[in-house]
């Protein structure tokens, strides 16, 4: 980056190249690649559970330098490793002609906000307090959960800039700026998030499913005896595994009796 107070053309050109804007395009649809069916409420499983997540690392690592699985447990994780190394996401990604090798690496880091370099600057935007991805789930569960809020993005159009910021070393870099005229939307993005989580997330009936499904997943995969499979197991539940085809493994494990 530049250690000056502004960057020259040719920085500039290359951060807001068309390139760049594939980049951010494909790494902002594919942010939440890695949740497992349910979303949170699956992964809390594995957050409640790391005995999993010991036997799985312990007997399947994947390591090739940058990706990591079992080393711990993120959704983050996952997400980068599909996008970069998963075979059938690849071959749709590099049918571009204009797709690289190293354009799929920095899609998997944006995905979840860790690009370096001028990327970087586009971080908060794919992950953050105010990202993309939030105003798009806070808009849509509110309206399905008969809150309808009625945020409208094109209301950030002219107020989202990337201006040029010095850091404690003296280097300039790019930071996302959001101006005034925008601060009544998100004043609503925060009270509608709120107001979802009290509502909606923290309803008592929505704590009882998840910690129902919480309890039926462990149960199920603690009884896969090799490590090895339940490594495979879970890599599946996060790379191919939809709330729909989850749900019709649970219905078909279920005694054949009416549930009602």
């Amino acid at each position: 980056a530049s250690t000056g107070k502004y960057f020259d053309q040719s920085e500039i050109e290359d951060i807001f190249s068309p390139k760049n804007h594939q980049i951010i395009r494909l790494a902002a649809l594919l942010h939440d690649l890695g949740h497992p069916p349910f979303s949170h409420a699956v992964e809390m499983t594995f957050l409640r559970y790391p005995s999993l997540v010991q036997r799985a690392k312990s007997a399947y690592t994947i390591d090739d330098g940058e990706y990591l699985l079992f080393d711990g447990y993120s959704h983050e994780a996952f997400t980068k490793w599909i996008i970069a190394r998963s075979a059938p996401l690849k071959s749709c990604l590099s049918a571009s002609d204009l797709m690289t090798e190293e354009m799929i690496h920095d899609i998997a880091a944006l995905a979840v906000g860790d690009a370096r370099g001028h990327l970087s600057a586009f971080n908060t935007i794919i992950s953050g307090d105010f990202d993309a991805d939030r105003i798009d789930y806070l808009i849509r569960d509110n309206r399905h959960s008969g809150f309808d809020i009625g945020l409208s993005p094109d209301e950030l159009y002219n107020a989202v800039h990337l201006v040029v910021r010095k850091d404690l070393s003296g280097e300039s870099h790019f930071e996302v700026h959001i101006d005034r005229n925008a601060l009544p939307f998100v004043n609503s993005v925060l009270s509608s998030r709120e107001r979802l989580i009290n509502r909606v997330h923290l309803a008592p009936a929505g704590r009882a499913g998840t910690q129902m499904l919480t309890k039926f997943l462990y149960e199920d995969l603690e009884k896969i005896v090799s490590p090895r499979e339940l490594a495979k197991t879970i890599i599946r539940l996060h790379q191919y595994c939809t709330d729909y085809t989850f749900y019709d493994v649970i219905v078909a494990k279920l005694p054949q009796r009416k549930l009602c």
